[in-house]
Formats: structure tokens, sequence, C-alpha cells
């Protein structure tokens, strides 16, 4: 009897933890938010952005006007809550492919 060899190779990636809305990655989902999204969508302005699941506030797996409205909508009128991971650090829950590349603050 012959046997065949198999190998099974997997990647294991653990991803960072970020907060949803937390766009500027200073422990707080506020104005400062709205703007970062803005800044991103309209003048490609990276800075500050650490973690591009943060933007995605709605949770679509894009990034657009409406994440801004979302945490808008949200922040003043007490509209929905952002998706999980929120209020708290934690892993995205979907598998969506926007980054999370680098680490944040949470928990620190």
């Amino acid at each position: 009897m012959a046997t065949t060899g198999i190998t099974v190779t997997t990647d294991i990636v653990i991803a960072n933890e970020f907060v949803r809305g937390d766009a500027n990655s200073d422990e707080n989902s506020n104005i400062a938010d709205v703007l970062v999204i803005l800044r991103f969508l309209f003048q490609g302005h990276r800075s500050g952005v650490h973690c591009d699941k943060a933007l995605d506030v709605d949770d679509s797996a894009r990034i657009e006007i409406n994440d801004a409205i979302y945490l808008l909508n949200f922040l003043f009128l007490g509209q929905r809550t952002p998706p999980s991971p929120y209020p708290a650090c934690g892993h995205e829950t979907t598998r969506y492919k926007l980054s999370c590349e680098v680490e944040s603050e949470c928990g620190e």
C-alpha cells in the first residue's frame, strides 16, 4: 500500500484589537473621529489612522461617507451604537479585508 504525503500549511493571523469608531486611536469616539474619517475620504489623509477597521463605523467592509454620518448620528442624536467592537477594545467579528496593522492603544 502506497502512502501519499500531505502537507497542510496554515497561516494564523492574530488581528490587532481596536474600537470601532475610534478613528484616531485616542480611546474616545467623538467629533474628532468624524473629522479623521472625512479627511481620509476626501483628502486621502492617513495621519493618525492606525486601523482602517476603526473607520468602518457601520461595519460594511468599506470606508464611506456613511461611516461619518453613522458616527454623527450616534454621537449627537443617540441613534444606533456602532457594532462590536464598541465601546471597548476587541477583535473584528467579520472577515472583511480592511487592515488593522498597527497595534492600537487598546488595553494600555
